[in-house]
């Protein structure tokens, strides 16, 4: 989604001599955000916890900000998943002591 935002939009967005950044890793920032912290309950009631909104999407944003700095989405594919696996890594260093 980064790919085809970058290639669709301004490369830079501007509120009068404010520089927004990149409107694409905005965006797809936010959206991983919202797709991380909304969540359905077992009778279909959807919860936002905006606590993980907030943290998702600064982890989007600096996700993002790695793809288009090496140009490839590996580096933020392998960083995204060591944040996944950190938790349960303590979780396992702290069970054995």
């Amino acid at each position: 989604m980064l790919g085809l935002l970058s290639n669709s939009l301004k490369s830079k967005l501007n509120v009068g001599s404010i520089n927004l950044g990149n409107p694409a890793l905005l965006i797809t920032s936010i959206l991983f955000g919202f797709g991380h912290s909304l969540h359905i309950s077992t009778n279909w009631n959807i919860h936002q916890n905006w606590f993980e909104f907030i943290q998702t999407s600064v982890i989007g944003l600096l996700l993002g900000w790695m793809t288009i700095k090496n140009g490839s989405i590996l580096m933020s594919i392998l960083s995204h998943s060591l944040i996944n696996a950190l938790p349960i890594i303590v979780l396992i260093l702290f069970q054995s002591r």
